[in-house]
């Protein structure tokens, strides 16, 4: 999201080029399909490469078809192969991969810029899909795990992203890691997320954005294939496992899921035959040579002493006097002081309430967007904002710092153009970090939605307040968000309000 300050700086919403990479071997009965729905994307931004893996069909003359296609030829060298030529040959600063027998999703490009411009930090964002059949047919809606906390971590419990057209990542973060892994036949999708997941932040979204066609040369219809190279990938990771006790255990949940969820699909199938040929006694042999009992006995073993150890850690730690750093007793609460170390640089509590607002309308922030932050409240330099500029005004947690609220919300309105949006947070408890003489107000939803009723329609105004007992003694303590759980911090406390999100649309 740009952002314009209030000194004369004007800038618009960048739109950066998004290169479309679509590898291609004898899919050319599929191909035209699959370069459609990229050419009827919504964000136009984009450039699309077709990567003819060797093949022997009439794929060079299906990509011919379309002007706006770049074709590219190479001998036979694998699925990881061609994609690394196609990041070779893009301009793109993102990077979307397409197989030649999928479709994405009309808004899937403009999704994904979304996200990406909404999180900076992340190398890269992921969504959900649809399996389909070979005439397009939909089949039912795969929704991947939702993921808020190490997705390192996750990757290492089994690949949670079910297409790999789902994601759309920054080149860097690729170039990096030094692209996909030409060593392996399959699964070099998951060995990448994994090794970027490992060194950045990435995210995970609930939008569909891509159909993944079902047909019988399907790669993930092989379910032994697949078992081998899942694990290879798998068992590349243990270098940077051991000596970690979190990732150590979700490592062996991973090589235990990899191995039954494959397992499984062969079962199936075999049972599916009703007649057994010499092929499916030796595709049991194998799978039975692949799966090591004594590993996984140690696993499970592993799993219940660590249980233990987590046990004993936490007696230990109720007897002692000082907790383990960045953690947080909670008896400490009974101080007179706030409990929070100097400097520390985790969240807020506050800061995290007031993300999660401005996050909830992500979707109305666009076009010319203003972010006040409180020196220019302090300047009282709002005032001189020029009529109906801007299409979105954020304000978060500043409000109470500038003493004549009124003036300064009917500045911001006159600011908006017809339809735009204030989006802002206010705080009902703050830290008790050091006293400011610009510190005025505090507020409650009803306070919240009288001073904006003034200038705004009521019917367009939203107001909702986060936060409870726990998650109010909490902030007064400066206690960081990281020390409590996504659930204790969304239970809502009416009476105690930490902090009180507003959103209002301009006439």
């Amino acid at each position: 999201m740009s952002q314009d300050t209030l000194r004369g700086q004007r800038c618009v919403l960048p739109r950066p080029l998004v290169s479309v990479l679509v590898p291609c071997f004898n899919q050319g009965r599929y191909l035209m399909d699959a370069l459609r729905s990229i050419l009827c994307q919504t964000y136009s931004h984009h450039e699309i490469l077709v990567i003819d893996d060797g093949s022997t069909d009439d794929t060079r003359e299906v990509a011919a078809r379309f002007d706006k296609v770049k074709y590219f030829y190479q001998e036979n060298r694998g699925l990881a192969s061609a994609r690394n030529a196609g990041i070779r040959e893009s301009k793109g600063d993102l990077l979307v991969f397409l197989d030649a027998d999928d479709l994405l999703s009309p808004s899937a490009l403009q999704i994904g810029v979304g996200e990406l411009m909404a999180h900076p930090e992340c190398a890269f964002v992921s969504g959900d899909h649809r399996r389909v059949a070979a005439d397009l047919t939909p089949l039912f809606k795969f929704r991947a795990r939702p993921i808020e906390r190490d997705h390192y971590l996750a990757f290492l419990r089994g690949n949670y992203i079910g297409m790999h057209a789902t994601v759309m990542y920054r080149r860097k973060p690729i170039e990096e890691a030094g692209g996909f892994n030409e060593s392996l036949a399959a699964c070099e999708d998951y060995d990448l997320y994994l090794r970027i997941a490992r060194q950045n932040p990435v995210r995970c979204h609930d939008n569909v954005v891509a159909d993944y066609r079902q047909h019988d040369s399907n790669m993930s219809r092989d379910p032994e294939f697949m078992l081998k190279w899942a694990l290879a990938v798998h068992h590349h990771q243990y270098d940077y496992v051991k000596g970690h006790a979190d990732r150590e255990l979700a490592y062996a949940e991973g090589d235990k899921y990899l191995r039954e969820y494959y397992g499984n699909q062969v079962f199936r199938q075999l049972r599916a035959r009703f007649q057994m040929s010499p092929a499916d006694f030796r595709s049991i042999h194998s799978l039975l040579l692949q799966y090591p009992i004594l590993r996984v006995s140690k696993a499970r073993m592993r799993e219940k002493l660590g249980y233990l150890a987590g046990t004993l850690r936490r007696v230990v730690r109720r007897s002692t006097v000082w907790p383990p750093l960045g953690k947080v007793r909670f008896r400490a609460m009974r101080s007179q002081r706030p409990i929070c170390p100097t400097g520390c640089n985790l969240p807020s509590i506050t800061r995290w309430y007031s993300d999660h607002w401005i996050e909830k309308w992500q979707a109305h922030l666009h076009g010319r967007v203003l972010r006040v932050c409180a020196a220019d409240l302090r300047a009282d330099s709002i005032e001189s904002l020029a009529p109906e500029e801007y299409d979105a005004v954020i304000c978060p947690l500043q409000m109470q710092s500038v003493y004549d609220l009124d003036s300064a919300i009917e500045a911001m309105c006159r600011a908006l153009k017809p339809s735009g949006v204030l989006v802002a947070t206010l705080p009902g408890v703050t830290t008790a970090q050091g006293a400011d003489e610009n510190d005025f107000w505090r507020f409650t939803e009803l306070s919240a939605r009288r001073l904006l009723g003034q200038n705004f329609p009521e019917h367009s105004i939203h107001v909702q307040g986060f936060g409870n007992a726990l998650a109010g003694i909490a902030g007064l303590h400066g206690v960081p968000a990281d020390e409590f759980s996504e659930c204790e911090l969304q239970t809502p406390g009416a009476q105690h309000p930490v902090v009180i999100g507003v959103f209002a649309r301009k006439e």
